[in-house]
């Protein structure tokens, strides 16, 4: 297959299935929390700019008490 055919598929695949997702969804890098991707829903969702939420790890935006 023609790699650049391929990219064109991942994209669209990522694009459809991520990043025009109604739902809010982050990438998480898991070992240190930090949120590396976003969807437009879910920084409606999380009322931050795209660029902020890259710089924020997910304990930032959990709105459970910390203990929890």
């Amino acid at each position: 297959m023609n790699i650049n055919i391929e990219m064109q598929e991942n994209d669209f695949c990522y694009n459809t299935f991520f990043k025009n997702n109604f739902y809010p969804m982050l990438l998480v890098d898991l070992q240190t929390l930090r949120i590396i991707d976003a969807n437009i829903a879910a920084c409606s969702f999380y009322k931050y700019q795209y660029e902020e939420l890259l710089e924020l790890q997910t304990s930032d935006i959990n709105t459970l008490p910390k203990d929890e």
